[in-house]
């Protein structure tokens, strides 16, 4: 079964190396949790063509693209009205 894009986000930041010595923190595992949540929800929403608000054409494949995330990620983006 293919993995999607959610699923390998989610993939990448579970294999990074742990950022705290706490790792028996019950904090940072519900942070970490949280974390996984969030980047599963993003990867869903980037998966979501018929909320997107606009599109992007890159080199003739065209990506249906979220304004607020575009902004949040990126100082060229934020910049343009």
């Amino acid at each position: 079964m293919e993995t999607t894009k959610a699923e390998r986000v989610a993939n990448y930041v579970l294999s990074r190396p742990p950022t705290s010595t706490k790792a028996d923190d019950s904090e940072t595992q519900h942070n970490i949790a949280l974390l996984e949540h969030l980047s599963i929800d993003f990867g869903n929403l980037l998966n979501q063509t018929d909320i997107s608000d606009c599109f992007l054409d890159v080199n003739g494949t065209f990506m249906a693209v979220h304004k607020c995330v575009l902004a949040a990620r990126s100082h060229a983006f934020a910049g343009m009205k």
